[in-house]
């Protein structure tokens, strides 16, 4: 009778272990990461930047030198290295950085700059199987106090001019930034000469004008803008091309040669048979060159 008892006992147990193996088994719940995958993605220029990173919280700890330590090598997150894509090539501080994934890490110092990381080795866990030979681009990084604390590191991105704009890694009081700049002159003629393959040659000037209009608006770029209006006229003699010109050239301060282009401008114009661009403009370019005589007189 007992020895009957004793087999009933194991009996229960076997099935109550094996009852328990299939409870814990169903219970491997997927939660949500404590530092939430995020990505941010922006253009400037030509030039497309996305970046993919987790967000770590402060949650009460200190970070700098606590968590993140001083003199070491960090993720720049958390969970999997952080990745930054280029579309094409850019400058990264004055650096040459070819287009391409990277995975980014930082080295954080005591002092105002950081030592940022662009690592070839896009396929990483954290720092495990970082391999400094790897490294495309180290350059050094002002760090900045901020008035008001990030209470999760995330990035920012934003375009300063057509060609230029800031990456910047914000968490707690610190903000690090990087300077990227594209190389918007060589994309822009590399657009025009797309477009112009499939253009007549008594038509190409128009893309030089257009260019040139475009990044005439901006200050900084006139001598851009007047080496395409140069070789916009320089194809092709037109009322349009003549006047972006001559615009150009005022807002360079060279009133004397505007009046001269604006009056080739005029030229041009009256010799092309029903010249739409002229009959609505014409008016308009006269009145400026009458402006512009005045800054020429002593």
């Amino acid at each position: 009778m007992w020895q009957g008892v004793n087999l009933f006992s194991w009996i229960s147990l076997l099935f109550f272990v094996s009852c328990s193996s299939v409870v814990y088994s169903q219970a491997d719940v997927a939660l949500p990461r404590m530092s939430p995958s995020a990505r941010i993605s922006f253009s400037i220029g030509f030039t497309d930047i996305d970046i993919s990173y987790s967000s770590p919280a402060i949650r009460n700890r200190a970070v700098w030198g606590n968590i993140v330590p001083y003199n070491q090598l960090w993720r720049a997150g958390a969970n999997e290295a952080t990745v930054i894509t280029f579309s094409e090539d850019v400058k990264i501080n004055d650096q040459l950085l070819a287009a391409g994934s990277y995975s980014f890490f930082v080295i954080p110092h005591r002092d105002g700059f950081w030592t940022a990381i662009f690592n070839r080795d896009t396929e990483q866990w954290g720092v495990r199987r970082y391999d400094e030979s790897k490294d495309a681009l180290r350059v050094k990084a002002p760090v900045d106090t901020l008035c008001d604390r990030e209470e999760r590191l995330h990035y920012y991105i934003s375009d300063n001019s057509l060609d230029q704009g800031t990456l910047c890694l914000r968490w707690e009081h610190r903000q690090m930034c990087l300077t990227i700049t594209t190389f918007l002159e060589e994309q822009l003629r590399k657009k025009i000469a797309e477009t112009n393959s499939s253009m007549s040659l008594d038509s190409s000037w128009m893309t030089f004008a257009e260019v040139a209009e475009f990044l005439s608006s901006s200050p900084q770029y006139l001598d851009w803008a007047l080496s395409f209006a140069l070789e916009s006229t320089a194809r092709y003699d037109a009322c349009r091309n003549w006047w972006i010109r001559a615009q150009i050239e005022a807002r360079k301060g060279d009133y004397p040669t505007a009046i001269k282009s604006a009056t080739r401008s005029l030229d041009s114009g009256k010799s092309t048979a029903d010249d739409a661009f002229y009959n609505n403009q014409e008016q308009i370019i006269r009145e400026q060159i009458s402006e512009w005589s005045r800054y020429t007189k002593g």
